[in-house]
């Protein structure tokens, strides 16, 4: 076998399994977004059960899917009042609206952030809602969402970029074994 070969192929499988584990991670990381975004109907009251310790961020999902029924209400609802105190009881948690915007459309449902709030221990809550504009709305509440969507644009970035550059340096390198193995002189 011509010296070179090795590298050649080693960086075309470098490419192959790097496109690959990219697609995968892509995959893996957005199907798994609207899993972490718990659906809460409203107006109205209704238990919900908040597993980790920290901030949450509660989102007016204007189309969306819920027990067998589809949404698709305004964009943008009139007002949306939030309260949220533990079941087993004491003091209210402060809501408060949204410091950043952040939207998502994952498959059928569409949403945008509206308010959010912090725990400091996980349980079972009753989140109230009002809501003016609108009967039945759908909202979601998701603890680290905006760490989820950096996960599913970083990670692939990261394999991706790296599977190249390595790549294109096993391409390189195998290509310029190659080149010199053509052209030493043989021998007699």
């Amino acid at each position: 076998m011509r010296k070179g070969c090795g590298f050649l192929g080693a960086g075309c499988l470098t490419l192959v399994v790097g496109a690959g584990a990219m697609g995968g991670v892509i995959y893996s990381k957005v199907s798994g977004i609207t899993d972490a975004i718990q659906q809460v109907p409203g107006p109205g009251t209704q238990e919900i059960t908040l597993t980790e310790v920290g901030s949450y961020t509660i989102f007016y999902e204007h189309q969306s899917e819920y027990g067998g029924k589809v949404y698709d209400t305004r964009p943008y609802l009139d007002r949306a009042v939030f309260t949220l105190r533990p079941k087993e009881g004491g003091s209210e948690v402060p809501v408060r609206s949204a410091k950043a915007s952040g939207t998502y459309s994952l498959g059928s449902r569409q949403g945008k952030s509206v308010a959010e709030f912090t725990i400091d221990r996980p349980g079972t809550y009753l989140f109230t809602s009002e809501v003016s504009g609108a009967d039945e709305v759908i909202f979601g509440v998701g603890h680290g969402f905006l760490g989820e969507v950096m996960g599913a644009i970083l990670i692939p970035l990261v394999i991706g970029f790296g599977s190249f550059f390595t790549a294109i340096v096993l391409l390189i390198v195998g290509l310029v074994k190659f080149i010199r193995a053509g052209s030493e002189p043989k021998a007699a």
